[in-house]
This record gives C-alpha cells, sequence and structure tokens, in this order.
C-alpha cells in the first residue's frame, strides 16, 4: 500500500469504507489493483477503525476465517503505528488473548528502544497513556535509552535485556471507584496457581454477568491487586447523557499528532475545543457529526488518563434538570475570547508561575478554557503584580498576562457586555483549533455555544480569521488583511490623530533613525506579515535593517511617548 498514489489510496479508503466488495469496484479502480491488494486496503481499514470482527464481512470477503488471527494482526499493525491501545476491544484483545494495555505498552516501548528512536517519535496521546499504564515519561525514557545504550552490542541483540529496564507491573493510581472491573479468561491450571483470596475473586467475577463488577463493590485493594496479575481488564463506563468538566491538561505528553491519519486521534482534540459542560456526550456527537460510539470512547479516555471528570448531575438546580429535559429550549450562550498560539507561547516562556504554565499547556493543546474552569486560572494572574513599578515593564509575558487578566475579569458576569439568553461566561478559544473543525462543526459549535466572539489583539498576522454565523457577534479581525500596519495608518489619518509613523519599502538602507526618534527611548517595528514589537531606538537601527531585507516594515512611535509630548 505504501506504493499506491495517494489519489488510488483514497478511492480504496472510500471503498473499503463502504464495504465494497472486489467484484463491484469501479473498472477504472479494478484494473489498477488485484484482488489481494483490495482485500490489503479492507484490512488496513478495518484496524484502522478498530472495527470488531464480523464473520461475514472478514471472513468471506478477506478471507480472514479465522477470529485471533483478525485480531493478532490488529494489535500488531497498531503496536507497530504507535497508535492508542484499542480499549474499546478489550472484551477481546485483554479477556480472550490476554494482550493487556500494560503487556502492548511494554512490547511497543522495546521496539522503540532497540531502534534507537527519541522519545518524541511517541504520538501526544499514546505517550500519555502509555505514561498512566506503565508510568514511563520523557525523563524515565531517556534514563532507560542511556542505560541501554550502555550494554554492550552482544547484549543489545537480546531483547530481554530490553524487557529488563522496564517496570514489571502496571500503575494502579489512577483506578478509580466509579470504574469496573472485568474478569479475563482464565485456565483451570492458571487458577490453581494463585492465592485463595485472588482465586476467590475470579471465581466471583466469573459468577457475575458479563464477568464484571463496579470497583466499588470489591474494593479498590481487590480490584488493583487483580490489576497488577492481569487477571481483570478495567471498563469506564459513559453513557449518553454524560456531562463532563476538562482538567488542567498537567499530564498531557507534547510530542507529535497524529497528522489526520488516525480519525479517533483527531476526534480526541477536536472534543477538547467543542466540549461544552452544559452539554451530554450525545449532544456533543450531533455537533460534531461524529458517532456517538466514538464519542464515548473519547470521553472514557480523557476519564482514564485524568484530563477530565464527570459532572455529577444530582447537584444541579432544577432549571438545569428542567433544560436537559426539554432540549427545545435555548442553549445558555455566552462570550468567546478568541486567542492564537502567542498567549500559551507567551505564558509557557515568559518568567511566571508554573502553574500559569500548566494552565498554558490546556490552551494549547485543549484550544479552550471554559469558564467553568476559570477561577483557577484568574486566581494565577491575580498573583502577577499589578504596579508596573514591581515587574519589568518590557516584559511581554507580564503585560499580555496583566491584560488578559483585566479583559476577563471585565467580561464575565457583566450584564453590560450579555446579550438575552447569556449565561454571562466566558470561554477562552484557540483560533487554530476551531479552524481544525472545519466549516461546518465550527459554525454548529460557534452558533451553538457562543453569542459574541471577541479577538485578543494582536492575533498572530499568519493565522485566518474566524468566519462567524450570523446569529453570532464577532468583535475582532474579518480579513486577514486588517493585520497589517496598513489599517492603523488609515485609522490615524481618518482621526487626524495618532503617533508619528515611517514606512520604509523594502530594500531601503537607513544610516541613521529620524530625528524624532532620537531621544524616544522606545518605538515599534511592523514588519509586513509578522508581529508588532517594541525595540530599544539605541539599538533598532541594525534590526531594522534587517528586517527591510526580507519586507517593508512600518515604524510608530510608543502611545507612552506621543502623550508625554516627545
Amino acid at each position: 500500500m505504501d506504493t499506491v498514489p495517494d489519489v488510488l489510496r483514497a478511492q480504496l479508503a472510500a471503498a473499503a469504507a463502504a464495504h465494497t466488495p472486489y467484484e463491484e469496484l469501479e473498472q477504472g479502480i479494478r484494473g489498477k489493483v488485484s484482488g489481494s491488494l483490495y482485500r490489503q486496503a479492507l484490512l488496513l481499514h478495518s484496524f484502522r477503525e478498530r472495527a470488531r470482527y464480523d464473520t461475514e464481512f472478514h471472513g468471506s470477503s478477506m478471507g480472514l476465517v479465522d477470529e485471533q488471527d483478525y485480531y493478532n494482526q490488529m494489535i500488531e499493525w497498531l503496536r507497530q503505528s504507535l497508535s492508542l491501545y484499542p480499549h474499546q476491544l478489550s472484551d477481546v484483545v485483554a479477556g480472550r488473548l490476554r494482550i493487556s494495555p500494560f503487556d502492548y505498552y511494554s512490547s511497543m516501548l522495546v521496539e522503540v528502544i532497540r531502534s534507537d528512536s527519541a522519545y518524541d517519535s511517541l504520538p501526544n496521546w499514546t505517550a500519555a497513556d502509555c505514561k498512566r499504564v506503565i508510568g514511563v515519561g520523557r525523563n524515565e525514557y531517556i534514563n532507560m535509552m542511556n542505560e541501554y545504550r550502555s550494554k554492550g552490542w552482544l547484549a543489545k541483540q537480546r531483547r530481554k535485556t530490553t524487557v529488563a529496564l522496564l517496570p514489571t507491573h502496571p500503575c494502579t493510581d489512577e483506578i478509580q471507584p466509579e470504574w469496573r472491573v472485568c474478569g479475563v479468561t482464565v485456565r483451570e491450571d492458571e487458577l490453581l496457581t494463585l492465592e485463595d483470596d485472588i482465586a476467590h475473586l475470579v471465581l466471583h467475577l466469573a459468577k457475575q454477568p458479563n464477568s464484571s463488577a463496579s470497583i466499588s463493590e470489591i474494593g479498590i485493594p481487590a480490584a488493583k491487586a487483580l490489576y497488577r496479575l492481569g487477571l481483570v481488564w478495567l471498563d469506564v463506563p459513559v453513557s449518553l447523557q454524560d456531562r463532563i468538566r476538562i482538567l488542567p491538561l498537567h499530564n498531557f505528553v507534547m510530542n507529535k499528532d497524529c497528522s489526520g491519519e488516525d480519525r479517533y486521534e483527531m476526534l480526541l482534540y477536536e472534543l477538547l475545543v467543542s466540549h461544552d459542560q452544559r452539554s451530554t456526550a450525545e449532544q456533543l456527537a450531533h455537533i460534531l457529526g461524529a458517532p456517538r460510539d466514538m464519542v464515548q470512547r473519547a470521553i472514557a479516555l480523557y476519564l482514564r488518563l485524568g484530563f477530565a471528570s464527570k459532572i455529577d448531575t444530582s447537584e444541579e438546580d432544577n432549571a438545569d434538570k428542567d433544560d436537559e429535559d426539554n432540549p427545545a429550549l435555548p442553549h445558555p450562550r455566552r462570550i468567546g475570547l478568541l486567542f492564537d498560539s502567542q498567549l500559551p507561547g507567551i505564558l509557557m516562556m515568559g518568567n511566571l508561575s508554573n502553574a500559569l504554565k500548566a494552565h498554558a499547556i490546556t490552551l494549547f493543546e485543549a484550544g479552550k478554557l471554559s469558564d467553568e474552569s476559570m477561577e483557577p486560572f484568574l486566581t494565577e494572574l491575580s498573583q502577577l503584580p499589578t504596579n508596573p513599578e514591581h515587574a519589568d515593564p518590557d516584559d511581554a509575558s507580564y503585560l499580555y498576562a496583566c491584560a488578559l487578566r483585566s479583559a476577563l475579569v471585565t467580561l464575565r458576569h457583566n450584564s453590560a457586555c450579555t446579550t438575552e439568553g447569556s449565561d454571562g461566561g466566558v470561554d477562552i478559544l484557540r483560533v487554530d483549533s476551531l479552524h481544525a473543525l472545519g466549516e461546518l462543526r465550527k459554525h454548529r459549535v460557534l452558533s451553538h455555544q457562543y453569542s459574541i466572539l471577541m479577538s485578543l489583539s494582536p492575533l498572530d498576522p499568519k493565522v485566518w480569521p474566524v468566519a462567524t454565523p450570523s446569529s453570532v457577534v464577532h468583535f475582532g479581525p474579518v480579513t486577514a488583511g486588517m493585520h497589517e500596519p496598513w489599517l492603523k495608518l488609515w485609522l490615524y489619518q481618518q482621526c487626524g490623530f495618532g503617533p508619528m509613523s515611517w514606512v520604509y519599502p523594502r530594500g531601503t538602507v537607513l544610516r541613521r533613525l529620524p530625528a524624532s526618534l532620537r531621544n524616544v527611548p522606545h518605538c515599534l517595528m511592523h514588519p509586513w506579515g509578522e508581529h508588532q514589537s517594541a525595540h530599544p531606538t539605541g539599538v533598532m537601527l541594525m534590526q531594522l535593517n534587517e528586517a527591510l531585507v526580507d519586507g517593508p516594515v512600518a515604524v510608530t512611535m510608543t502611545l507612552a511617548d506621543l502623550a508625554g509630548g516627545r
């Protein structure tokens, strides 16, 4: 399949998704691919979708009459692709085949280490789940890799040398009482080797419906003991009426994404930015146009990783329950504050608190911080000095954070900033994450959740502004051209007032700055297509000439200098 042209590969994928028999393919496609190659495409599609074995389809169409052979091939393909463990197939993979998440990720890490690959080769979600199951994160992996490299050539050829570097038991800290434990297939001779209390628990589970029980029923210590021995697999129940809140992504691993190749992993990112604590899993599936079971699986993974928690509906007031029971009632909408990747970058790289940097990771990866999660974020922002004399006035992270704090405090639950039917809340949204949803789903999310959108200024000039549905009012740039210096210069001219400004065409070589800038400590430099930035005038001449090599530049006196009469 690697040598198949992209257009033909897309046609095969579409036919595979529709389960089209080879004999019913278009003549042009059948002339280019053989029956065996098409069966390979069908098999690859089933693996990517983590599809369950279907006797009629997979057996007759693909010639895989053995169910176990099908699942073994799927696990091997997923492992080589460094994909997430198929938790939705745990009843077969872990229950019958006895391939637990711990076995799956251990085998994956062995191959990654032996191939001398960097930790960054693991995709984000795979690395996060691997860390949860095995306890191997970036630092642990680096230590293991250094120890492996210190071995002799002969020792490296033995697989057991690498296996010995890994933990011997899975982590159990993440187990929650509301989850369920499900028994695996245990042979009689294996049962005889178990301790009496463990054997009793295994037999007790076997007598339960579907060989499963709530962890709160058997107790967390018993569940952990069974899980460490690989005698159970964990089920995280999620109903279509469940609602979740996204927690700070403290344990998220920032390696690489799946580049759009895995539909399930793409949904994991899309659900982060489109989730709404007031919407159920079923409503989110409708908004995203995604299969309901896939949304349930995504939410279950969030719960496993500790990235989300369920909202206890028993704590909701009667009004919320009435809204939930009557879908005809209008959904309360709020203000959306749009930002680009510059905001989390500034918060992470600036001289700010570690807690703010943790929120920055959530803003970047989740692409959203909802109003319900805003208080801890505002608490951290409030720890910043409010008096500029106590901070570096040239520190962009400090200035940006102070401006953000002021905007949030002003807009949240302010009757002057809300519209009819609004709950007064403010969500922070990353523009790039919204664009990744596609136009249709982006419009559904915006029209369902927001009445007003406001863009933080300045947005990255390379980020295309958000086109909003007619039901949403947008205060911000409507075209990419509004990021250019021309708009500010036009406004200065129309108002008859503004800071002194100069525009230099590309290729200009300056030998001195204008006389008006010689006694000014700072001025603003705005290259076309780039961010505006402040520079000390004492060193700006060299920086300005360097920027003019690539394009035109606008130079503007700062408003502070203008107000000071300089």
